[in-house]
């Protein structure tokens, strides 16, 4: 409660969301990510357009940028993506099941700026801290405080998931995938249409 009175004066809340001014490099040079990556996306950053008209797919840099010419007006020169690329979250992965339980207070008292911030940070932070035990921790969370419709945090740990396969080899995921069948099926489905070609689910009218 007393971060969600912090939100309320603030528009924030502890621990801080990372300035996005500021990219740390690792020993390469190049900025960290601290993104999901998605499938056909390639993420080399800095990024600079080589060609006129890039519309090939070899040019998805990240899926927050599509070269092209009334996109980007072919000048994206070194090019670093401000979502991709931002400094990791302060603190440690219990901020994970913090973060859960900040978008379940929104959820309850339908606060749709502290919504969107703390589905933002859980977004961060599942990339940041997804090969620890408090992942499986808040993902539990997640699941059974807010309801299926709620597709908030569910689409982060479906992408988390298909963003790095190998947790399907982790016992405390396994038990959470088979407790919560419709996760299971969101990151089947996924990996079918983006793999498998399996054409997108049409929404049907409820």
């Amino acid at each position: 409660m007393k971060l969600l009175v912090q939100f309320f004066y603030e528009s924030e809340y502890d621990p801080q969301y990372p300035s996005l001014d500021r990219h740390d490099l690792n020993e390469a040079g190049k900025p960290k990510l601290t993104v999901l990556r998605r499938h056909g996306y390639h993420y080399n950053f800095p990024h600079t357009c080589c060609k006129p008209h890039c519309l090939d797919s070899a040019y998805k840099v990240c899926h927050h940028h599509h070269c092209a010419p009334k996109a980007c007006g072919e000048k994206c020169v070194n090019f670093i993506c401000k979502d991709c690329a931002v400094r990791p979250p302060d603190g440690d992965a219990d901020q994970l099941l913090l973060h859960a339980m900040m978008y379940e207070l929104a959820d309850k008292y339908d606060v749709a700026g502290l919504r969107y911030l703390a589905k933002k940070k859980f977004y961060h932070s599942c990339a940041a801290f997804w090969d620890t035990e408090q992942f499986a921790i808040a993902a539990e969370h997640a699941l059974i405080s807010t309801p299926e419709s709620d597709t908030g945090l569910r689409q982060v740990l479906c992408q988390t998931i298909r963003s790095h396969i190998k947790l399907l080899n982790v016992p405390s995921i396994v038990t959470l995938l088979h407790k919560h069948p419709d996760l299971m099926y969101s990151v089947l489905r996924k990996q079918a249409e983006e793999l498998g070609g399996l054409e997108p689910k049409v929404k049907t009218a409820s």
